[in-house]
């Protein structure tokens, strides 16, 4: 049924909102909460009822419905107290008060429907992350009351960690709130690199007070070099400890001052990179800001090899952190996904299979995509056994592989001809080497997961299946 309302069409066969016939993006539990709002336009539809309705009476942040109502908002074209489509009954729920009218598709042909359906598509649309995305929200409402704080998104690559900071800080700035970036490089980046990054944001702030940009710029000057190979806020410079500690103390008490009245958002991406100086200083920040209006959000790989940086050790240096970690996309997110680009629903073997190939990565499901949409506008059809593990995942593999000892490559090759779940047992019996050897390398497989152990001791089995193929 395609019901109309406006410039608008909701489409609940596609799970399409069409403005002007052209697809509105929407994450799936936003459609579903619109989707509800207009079939029963007749009356008030409460919190609760949606709650019982779309997320089976679940327990969930206080934010998770209002989230879900803004974004339906935002998708109509609600500005401020507009409420030309969905109005709010203060204490008692929402109502969707636009007209509503039933269209009537004229039947077509099987090719003419597919050639309209395939020409409106989203490129990379934001998909399954609604629960982090509550997560965040909830951070940020926390401190409009002073309550600010340390969030740190961490997961494999690919996991989405970079598109969730980025869509958080577009949803920030659309309600007037200043976000200060920087991105860490792992090499070739001066000391504080990314903490002159978010300064430079910082200086071009116009709700920043005139003292406090005025401390920004002197910060500036001190941390960017005057000459190309002096670096004098480094540390290899030849200034003592105490002086570099009072630094990194201004540093980290100017972040927490510019957000004494006003909510400030500042985000750094790949900490995991981050040298040690900017480290130190947000060491420092941490302690400081549970009493603000500062929400510093950082993301960081949360992979067991590294040993130094990775997320683990990051959220215990950067205390009190709170670490949200990112897991695969289900299988409905993924059908969802190829909803979105190609342009009608899927099979669901097409999504199980995309699923399955990419363990719900989402940079590996991108790639996937691409490779079944590039078939899919070859021959007018795909198949599940035609969607092949995409280059990207690949790499990431052959990055764990690269980590490990050639025994331990060893024991991985036999282990993957044998099948996704194996037995030790039977595992020696192919390769023939002592038991302890192969328990060893066996470890050293989980520390960078590529396999897991069973309940039973007795099995291990892949992490996930791109693991397996890839090998």
């Amino acid at each position: 049924m395609v019901l109309a309302f406006g410039p608008f069409e909701l489409d609940g066969a596609a799970c399409e909102l069409r403005r002007d016939g052209k697809n509105v993006p929407l994450q799936p539990r936003v459609f579903d909460t619109l989707r509800y709002l207009v079939e029963h336009r007749d009356r008030l539809v409460s919190k609760q009822e949606l709650i019982d309705a779309l997320w089976g009476g679940q327990q969930l942040n206080a934010v998770a419905v209002p989230w879900s109502i803004s974004h339906a908002r935002k998708a109509l074209g609600h500005q401020g107290e507009d409420t030309r489509f969905i109005e709010t009954v203060r204490g008692r729920g929402y109502r969707f008060v636009a007209e509503v009218s039933q269209v009537t598709r004229v039947s077509s042909t099987p090719d003419a429907e597919r050639s309209a359906a395939t020409a409106v598509r989203v490129t990379d649309p934001f998909v399954g992350r609604e629960q982090v995305m509550l997560q965040l929200v909830a951070a940020l409402e926390a401190s409009h009351a002073d309550r600010g704080g340390f969030l740190l998104l961490t997961g494999e690559p690919g996991i989405g960690k970079t598109r969730c900071a980025s869509e958080f800080a577009a949803l920030a700035r659309a309600r007037g709130i200043s976000v200060w970036s920087g991105r860490c490089f792992d090499e070739g980046a001066p000391a504080f690199w990314p903490i002159i990054q978010v300064l430079r944001d910082a200086t071009a702030d116009t709700t920043l007070a005139d003292q406090d940009r005025s401390e920004a710029e002197h910060l500036l000057q001190q941390l960017v070099p005057r000459e190309v190979d002096t670096d004098p806020a480094s540390d290899e410079d030849s200034g003592t400890d105490d002086a570099r500690f009072w630094m990194l103390d201004r540093l980290s008490r100017f972040f927490a001052r510019s957000a004494r009245s006003r909510v400030r958002i500042v985000s750094f991406d790949d900490l995991h990179g981050a040298d040690e100086s900017s480290l130190r200083a947000l060491a420092l920040l941490a302690p400081l800001i549970e009493r603000t209006q500062l929400l510093v959000l950082g993301t960081a790989r949360d992979i067991p090899a590294d040993l130094e940086r990775g997320a683990a050790q990051l959220s215990m240096r950067l205390r009190p952190c709170e670490r949200i970690t990112l897991s695969g996309l289900l299988v409905q997110d993924v059908e969802y996904y190829l909803t979105q680009t190609m342009g009608e629903v899927p099979t669901g073997e097409l999504s199980r299979a995309v699923h399955a190939r990419t363990a719900g990565n989402p940079l590996f499901v991108r790639e996937a995509v691409r490779l079944v949409r590039a078939e899919y506008q070859r021959e007018g059809h795909v198949r599940a056994a035609d969607v092949r593990l995409p280059e990207a995942a690949k790499g990431f593999v052959n990055d764990r592989l690269a980590a490990l000892e050639p025994h331990t490559r060893a024991v991985l090759d036999a282990a993957c001809v044998i099948g996704d779940e194996f037995e030790i047992a039977v595992l020696q019996r192919v390769i023939d080497v002592p038991a302890q050897q192969i328990l060893s390398s066996l470890h050293a497989a989980e520390a960078v997961r590529i396999v897991e152990p069973k309940p039973d001791g007795l099995k291990h089995s892949f992490a996930h299946p791109l693991m397996r193929e890839g090998l």
